[in-house]
């Protein structure tokens, strides 16, 4: 009986060991050919738009990056704007894309005078024939002394955020002038504020550099407000994102999805083969004492 136990428990690991093995090779296959496994695929993506800002009136070319990573060509593509911005963007361009190609798409933003609003919600959509994709666009309006602000660019290592930006102080009079950056979470709640004060007595044209210790912020998605001391409903603002981007995580959870389960079967089965083992090995060691057990 034991030895009967014994071959079980061996058999019944060298079966989940092999599942094992087997199970994920087919992942890694899965995942490797993930992109080409389907001969019919249509599919594209696009360069991501950040926060754009634009003065009153003023105008401004965007170019945008456009791969098409599906397997077939597409055909009329075009850029169409929607919501509060469909009538500020102009695209004459249209193109075909072939298969793994990329594309560069040029189009205008011309900023209406006398807005009401600073902040507009639209939607940039790259129309084809076979596909559309489109992803959110905001517009802010520098209105007034917000012109003078314009940002070069917000990047991170570690826990410290660089906030590189210039100001223009042809049209302000004074020694001095205080800038307020307020960042705030996806929440709305305010993490950090920072009052930057520098003398104006210079050349039109100011750059300013500023490091912000974050501390333990977590990652998420940020935005970090400017304007002037004197006016800080009046504001500029720009969206971050901090730590690593979640993209990659989604993508591997979707293809892996459904592939844990026949994991957790092979590892019972595992478990079981190792308890036959672990049985028999005690009713050996039990045996043997009883055997050599001296009779009185």
């Amino acid at each position: 009986m034991g030895k009967k136990i014994l071959i079980i428990g061996l058999s019944m690991i060298f079966l989940g060991l092999i599942g094992l093995i087997l199970n994920a090779n087919a992942i890694g296959y899965a995942i490797s050919s993930f992109s080409v496994s389907d001969e019919n695929t249509t599919s594209l993506e696009f360069s991501e738009i950040e926060d754009i800002s634009i003065r009153e009136g003023g105008k401004r070319t965007i170019n945008l990056n456009v791969k098409n990573t599906g397997n077939n060509l597409l055909t009329n593509c075009k850029l169409l704007a929607k919501d509060q911005i469909e009538n500020w963007i102009h695209s004459t361009q249209i193109k075909e894309i072939n298969p793994n190609e990329q594309v560069d798409f040029t189009f205008d933003i011309n900023a209406p005078e006398e807005t009401e609003s600073t902040i507009f919600q639209g939607k940039l959509e790259l129309n084809c024939e076979q596909i559309t994709n489109s992803q959110d666009l905001t517009i802010t309006i520098l209105k007034g002394n917000l012109k003078s602000i314009s940002i070069k660019s917000i990047n991170r290592k570690n826990k410290i955020l660089n906030i590189n930006y210039t100001f223009n102080n042809s049209d302000f009079i004074g020694d001095s002038i205080s800038i307020e950056i307020r960042i705030e979470n996806s929440d709305e709640i305010e993490v950090k504020k920072i009052i930057d004060i520098f003398s104006i007595n210079k050349d039109y044209l100011i750059e300013r550099n500023i490091l912000v210790n974050l501390n333990n912020q977590p990652t998420g998605i940020y935005n970090i407000y400017f304007a002037l001391s004197s006016d800080p409903t009046n504001h500029l603002k720009k969206t971050i994102v901090i730590g690593k981007n979640p993209t990659t995580g989604r993508v591997i959870f979707k293809i892996s999805k459904g592939k844990g389960f026949p994991y957790l079967i092979f590892l019972i089965i595992i478990g079981i083969g190792v308890y036959f083992i672990f049985r028999r090995h005690r009713k050996s060691i039990q045996q043997n004492i009883k055997d050599t057990k001296p009779i009185v």
